[in-house]
């Protein structure tokens, strides 16, 4: 799995990744860990698991994140 940096993302984005609803059947797990580095690395080998992975670099982004996945 590529870095944000590698697969060209603004590093510094506020914006949580992986936004959209959960593959069918997947569970979906939340890392919330301000180091890119360790949360690249979760992010990848839980994905590589077979998980649906969103990330954040903080608690206030997560929050951001799950106020926009339920608006309408």
């Amino acid at each position: 799995m590529r870095s944000r940096r590698q697969r060209g993302e603004d590093p510094g984005s506020s914006e949580p990744r992986s936004m959209s609803e959960p593959e069918r059947g997947r569970a979906r797990i939340l890392v919330v860990e301000d180091y890119d580095d360790s949360r690249d690395m979760y992010e990848a080998m839980l994905t590589y698991a077979g998980y649906d992975v969103v990330t954040a670099r903080n608690g206030q982004e997560l929050l951001t994140w799950r106020r926009r996945s339920r608006s309408p």
